[in-house]
């Protein structure tokens, strides 16, 4: 498996890009004031009446707050990226009918950067004498409903829309920079947890560590604004001097990290003694040590090469250490407790939900990620019970988003 550490964002920051070279106002009417849009593509669609069709025999929830899908801090959350969004949109607004079954003519108008700084979609909405603006989000995704005086004629539930990349970075970097300094503690080059010949740090470690640096001296970073060379994915080794009977220490001269099919990272610096703490903010490694930052996600399972200047007794002059991973393991799971109202069908249901779980076993940012829709917030509710042992590498634990299941009985 491969540990994601940090997402990059090069489709959201193109769009906003955009976005501020074709910035256009519009309004289609005085109490429905829309902020500045880029119109990109426009889909225009108008849909049948269904007779009959209420608020009871509706095919989706109903969203029991005002707020909902109407305005720009409440979307209606669809996900699917770029890549995927105008299909996820269109399956969900071909569902969507007036109060009593009414088509709907609607037209998208624009987007435009939302107030939590996701990328927001706005469709102009019409049946009857009756408009409405509805915001959509292509970045996160949660069970979609029918705003308040809408209903569903059909199901509006798309498959899973995957994670969210936005949103996954700053719940990862909100992680990392609430670590204190023991739980920053680097992993053990060496698989049994010694650290004899070396640690690495992680992209979290180097976060949690550049985030307490900062505050020590009095210029705490901004979690809302961090310093590319902070938030952008790397990983460092440190390399340990041998220490060789009757010869002293003989210091590493060479770094090599690879993959499991043998691929290495590039190495982006190189660094020893008091430089070090360049690479891996407030850490002190021995006088001849070797530092190598490498501009990448650390690969879990790999190893780890390091070349010293002579071989140290009946050691070899390069030494091979093995990058291990550990799965977590759920320690404390309960089953959900299905709403009232709420039909199970037979045989249970089972809900998934992603989660990271901290260095402590809690749950943390539980996020809705498949499964029966009607049973979303409950799955999610019940994701606060469950307690687990982290993944780790080389015994050290790291913070990793994992999905789980949550059962449901009726």
């Amino acid at each position: 498996m491969r540990v994601q550490v940090a997402i990059r964002l090069t489709v959201s920051i193109a769009i906003v890009a955009v976005a501020t070279a074709a910035i256009r106002a519009q309004a289609a009417e005085p109490q429905l004031q829309l902020p500045a849009l880029t119109q990109g593509a426009t889909h225009e669609t108008r849909t049948a009446d269904i007779p009959g069709l209420t608020i009871d025999t509706s095919l989706c929830r109903v969203s029991d707050d005002a707020t909902y899908g109407v305005t720009a801090v409440n979307p209606i959350k669809l996900g699917g990226d770029p890549m995927y969004l105008t299909d996820r949109s269109m399956r969900f607004l071909h569902a969507l009918r007036g109060a009593a079954g009414e088509g709907l003519h609607f037209k998208r108008l624009g987007s435009f950067e939302g107030p939590d700084g996701t990328i927001l979609d706005v469709y102009r909405v019409e049946h009857g004498s009756s408009v409405s603006h509805l915001y959509v989000d292509g970045y996160r995704s949660a069970e979609p409903k029918a705003p308040r005086g809408f209903v569903c004629g059909a199901t509006t539930q798309p498959p899973p829309a995957g994670p969210d990349p936005l949103e996954m970075r700053r719940q990862l970097m909100t992680l990392a920079a609430t670590l204190d300094a023991t739980a920053a503690g680097p992993i053990s080059l060496d698989a049994d947890g010694s650290a004899t010949h070396g640690v690495v740090f992680d992209h979290v470690r180097l976060v949690a560590r550049a985030f307490a640096t900062a505050a020590a001296a009095g210029q705490p970073l901004n979690l809302t604004n961090v310093p590319p060379e902070v938030s952008r994915p790397h990983f460092v080794v440190v390399a340990y001097p041998l220490v060789c009977d009757g010869r002293g220490r003989v210091a590493p001269q060479s770094v090599k990290v690879r993959d499991v099919q043998g691929n290495s990272p590039a190495a982006m610096k190189e660094a020893r003694g008091e430089q070090i703490r360049d690479l891996v903010p407030g850490f002190d490694g021995p006088t001849s040590a070797l530092a190598v930052l490498y501009n990448a996600d650390l690969a879990i399972p790999g190893q780890v090469e390091v070349g010293y200047g002579a071989a140290c007794g009946t050691a070899a002059s390069v030494v091979t250490f093995p990058i291990k991973g550990e799965a977590g393991r759920i320690t404390r799971r309960v089953a959900g407790r299905v709403p009232v109202g709420t039909v199970v069908p037979p045989g249970g249901a089972q809900v998934r939900v992603r989660v990271y779980f901290d260095f402590d076993g809690m749950p943390r940012f539980p996020a809705y990620a498949g499964g029966l829709g009607t049973l979303a917030d409950a799955a999610v509710a019940a994701i606060d019970e469950f307690r687990a042992d982290p993944p780790r590498v080389n015994g050290a634990p790291i913070l990793q988003a994992s999905t789980i299941a949550v059962m449901f009985q009726q």
